[in-house]
């Protein structure tokens, strides 16, 4: 159930309602063992990051706090030494360098995301990052990649192209007017 609520709110862009659900069963996770397993403990990790990062905006007073949490989250996940785990750790760092004002540190991390998910065939999430670089972007060459990335999407069958890359690559990417909605 932790999985499925986290990722609809971070769908819906409840930031600090998925971190908090997250939260609410970290303790109960951790006594069952299931993190000794290394596809629960990575993912675990990316979804615990990437909800520390929507979680920012709605509670500024601990983004100090939620940007160490995910600096330590992604070096988890660097750890795990695995080609289906370098994307995540890239898109966490990606975001932190976004949430910290680095555009070119974030641009940096979000290219080797995009490289590493091609290269581990996990189309979803280069597509992902994909949007959310022309988001960062911006201007003409930002807007064909966005346009380019909601193409794919939209290919899979998925209805609110931002809205999915939002889930997966949390952060505020661009201008205010090109933010999805929830």
């Amino acid at each position: 159930m932790m999985f499925g609520e986290g990722e609809i709110e971070l769908y819906l862009g409840n930031g600090a309602l998925a971190y908090a659900r997250v939260s609410r069963d970290t303790r109960a996770l951790k006594r069952s063992l299931l993190l000794t397993v290394q596809h629960m403990r990575a993912q675990t990790a990316f979804l615990r990051g990437r909800c520390a990062i929507a979680s920012i905006e709605a509670e500024p007073a601990l983004r100090d706090a939620r940007l160490a949490e995910t600096t330590v989250l992604a070096d988890r996940l660097d750890k795990e030494r695995m080609g289906w785990t370098a994307p995540f750790a890239a898109i966490l760092r990606a975001a932190i360098a976004n949430a910290k004002g680095d555009r070119s540190g974030a641009i940096v991390s979000l290219k080797e995301a995009i490289d590493l998910a091609k290269t581990a065939q996990m189309a979803g999430y280069e597509t992902a990052a994909r949007h959310q670089l022309g988001l960062l972007v911006g201007g003409d060459e930002g807007a064909r990649m966005v346009a380019s990335a909601e193409d794919a999407m939209k290919a899979e069958g998925i209805r609110v192209p931002a809205r999915f890359a939002a889930t997966l690559v949390p952060g505020r990417w661009g201008s205010e007017s090109t933010q999805p909605k929830p």
